[in-house]
């Protein structure tokens, strides 16, 4: 401590956090994986909705099958996402709906499911969980 009482006051510096609300923001730098490239090319595109055919899903990084992307409802400026996959070791199929925002495509979620490592990477980009 020194005789001068302004230099002992404590100041926390504020640390500027950048935030991540674009998709493209949390984009991991990936190896493609080979079969994703065939079920993007097999896929049908319906209201919006991607669907994926049977014997073709689209793959994650650790072995999880996505079957369908699509929007449920709209809100104003936020949409519900909502994905349909299966784990690797399982058939049954489950669904995990997200918050984004309205201006958010099909194909960007796509793209980031792409280089996803898993489905619970889906958190990072949930507009609900702050």
């Amino acid at each position: 401590m020194c005789n001068n009482v302004t230099a002992n006051i404590l100041k926390k510096e504020e640390v500027k956090r950048k935030e991540k609300d674009k998709i493209s923001d949390w984009l991991e730098k990936r190896k493609c994986i080979r079969k994703n490239i065939y079920a993007k090319k097999m896929k049908s595109v319906e209201n919006g909705n991607i669907i994926y055919s049977n014997e073709h899903p689209l793959l994650l990084h650790n072995g999880t099958e996505v079957h369908e992307i699509g929007i449920e409802n709209r809100r104003g400026n936020f949409e519900t996402v909502y994905v349909v996959y299966s784990s690797s070791n399982s058939d049954i199929k489950e669904i995990r709906r997200i918050k984004r925002y309205a201006k958010d495509t099909v194909e960007e979620i796509e793209k980031f499911l792409e280089n996803s490592m898993s489905i619970q990477q889906l958190y990072n980009i949930d507009l609900n969980i702050e």
